[in-house]
């Protein structure tokens, strides 16, 4: 084994592409729960299982927020495929799951997945 993926719910719009998953990420993934509380925890607790029986190992974290964090604020807002909630200068997302982009990026526009439901 050369390296291991997780796949974590919520990194917030501080992790918008793959990262290498160390300590001072996962503290700043930690501080995210509240976004994503009943995730978040389940996501992180193999990444730090798996950090203290193979610390050599390399982890990477690709996160299901990182899609819609990087599109148009209108396409964020976007409700067939997810909900935002913007409070503040807290951003949440619901999102049912990372196929989502598949989806859009498949050609189908928006409006063409409203029409099929």
């Amino acid at each position: 084994m050369t390296a291991v993926g997780h796949r974590i719910v919520h990194g917030g719009t501080l992790f918008t592409a793959p990262v290498r998953l160390d300590p001072a990420v996962l503290d700043r993934l930690e501080q995210l729960t509240p976004l994503a509380p009943l995730h978040q925890p389940h996501n992180l607790a193999p990444v730090r299982a798996i950090a203290d029986l193979a610390p050599a190992l390399p982890l990477v974290g690709c996160f299901d927020t990182a899609f819609h964090a990087t599109q148009p604020h209108l396409a964020q807002a976007y409700s067939g495929c997810f909900q935002v909630n913007i409070s503040g200068s807290r951003i949440t997302w619901s999102i049912r799951d990372t196929s989502h982009s598949g989806g859009l990026l498949g050609g189908v526009s928006p409006l063409e997945m409203q029409k099929a439901q």
